[in-house]
């Protein structure tokens, strides 16, 4: 999105390829506005979806940069694995999210 060089860009994966870099950057920029609109607007569901965009976002960069990296005979391998991370910690916090939104819903019905 900000104008990278062609030798960046020649340096992406086949998932990399798949989109433009701009669409990449929408994806992200949209995730992350959605998690922190149903953060700041208390809206459990919105903030769900949200992490679930970001979740499969960086998992499919993480799996094309981890082909990559097998390709190179393993070198390389912190990027893939930081946004693996990142994926992993995206998903936790939605499902931790939905747990507590079930919880709070089960005690509401309850009383």
């Amino acid at each position: 999105m900000t104008g990278d060089l062609p030798g960046t860009t020649s340096s992406l994966t086949f998932v990399g390829t798949a989109m433009p870099l701009q669409l990449w950057s929408v994806l992200f920029l949209a995730a992350g506005i959605t998690v922190a609109a149903g953060f700041l607007g208390r809206w459990p569901n919105i903030t769900i979806a949200g992490l679930h965009v970001m979740r499969c976002t960086y998992a499919a960069l993480a799996i094309g940069l981890i082909v990559k990296c097998v390709e190179r005979g393993g070198d390389g391998f912190r990027t893939p694995m930081m946004f693996a991370i990142f994926a992993a910690t995206c998903w936790s916090a939605a499902l931790g999210y939905l747990n507590q939104t079930r919880t709070e819903r089960a005690l509401k019905a309850a009383s």
